[in-house]
């Protein structure tokens, strides 16, 4: 019985929830943007469902095609979440890599399975999201090594598939609004998610990984990475302010303490050298873009 429980834990821990909760965030949020039913709906329960079991599937996957590189490396963890570097969970043999497999498979059966019943729109951008999640980590395509393109492409799943997918569901087209809002999503998930890469930098560069810190060089990185992080609730600002009928919704109250948060955490990845802070904003990053990602919904 404790074997089993165990077990389970470990195929949990794969998945690392915790990292998708800003991509479910992101589904939700436009949902009940482009929603014409209360928030509270069994449509918006189903959105974070698919998300939560393709976000894992993504995320197991990038475990087992890195499991030789990461017994190479060394695991980075802040508060008791992995931050960078992988979990070791296969390549240390807590689970085999044909268990991995076959749960990873039983995750995306399972999230495209429930994305049918919102119709034929969402299930494709549903596929979409899952396609660019494992052509991240798998080969011969395998984006994490294509450098700025790789992250792109990243971002473009957790923000503008994301959000668009939840908008349809929602029962109505994408518009220029959807898509603004979309595409500052994935600005800010670009900058975010890079801080993992940063953190990452030395073992790739030993495993010859062309990732975006190795790249462009961590200092370039670095700076590309802030202006991603606080350029998003800047010009959602501006907006706001100069052109309040372009985005009518915006609560300028929660954008400016987004907006000064943003902007905190941007100086601190140019400027911050320490590996234990920059563990830090990854772990703050995830709870910073759920909330970005409801603010603008």
């Amino acid at each position: 019985m404790l074997r089993t429980v165990y077990a389970m834990y470990n195929h949990l821990r794969l998945g690392r929830p915790y990292y998708v909760l800003p991509v479910i965030a992101t589904a939700v949020a436009g949902y009940w943007s482009g929603s014409n039913v209360p928030p509270v709906c069994a449509n918006a329960g189903i959105v974070c469902l698919v998300f939560l079991l393709l976000g894992m599937t993504c995320w197991a996957a990038n475990e087992i095609t890195d499991r030789h590189s990461d017994s190479r490396g060394r695991t980075k963890m802040k508060w008791g979440l992995y931050v960078s570097g992988g979990t070791t969970i296969v390549s240390a043999g807590m689970v085999s890599v044909r268990s991995a497999v076959i749960y990873v498979v039983i995750l995306a059966t399972a999230g495209l399975s429930i994305a049918a019943s919102l119709g034929i729109t969402f299930w494709g951008l549903s596929a979409l999201f899952l396609l660019i999640g494992l052509a991240y980590s798998v080969k011969p395509v395998r984006l994490k090594e294509r450098g700025i393109l790789g992250l792109a492409a990243v971002a473009t799943a957790y923000g503008m598939i994301a959000f668009t997918a939840g908008w349809v569901a929602g029962g109505q087209r994408p518009t220029g609004e959807c898509l603004l809002f979309a595409c500052m999503l994935s600005v800010a998930f670009f900058g975010f998610e890079g801080l993992a890469h940063l953190l990452d930098h030395e073992q790739d560069r030993r495993n010859k990984e062309i990732t975006l810190a190795v790249a462009l060089g961590r200092e370039a990185a670095r700076n590309v990475l802030a202006i991603c992080q606080c350029l998003p609730a800047l010009a959602l600002m501006l907006l706001s302010l100069l052109a309040q009928s372009a985005v009518p919704d915006l609560n300028l109250v929660l954008l400016v303490p987004f907006l000064f948060l943003s902007a905190l955490i941007a100086v601190l990845t140019a400027k911050c050298h320490k590996e234990s802070l920059l563990g830090s904003l990854r772990v703050l990053s995830v709870p910073l873009m759920s909330v970005f990602a409801f603010l603008i919904a």
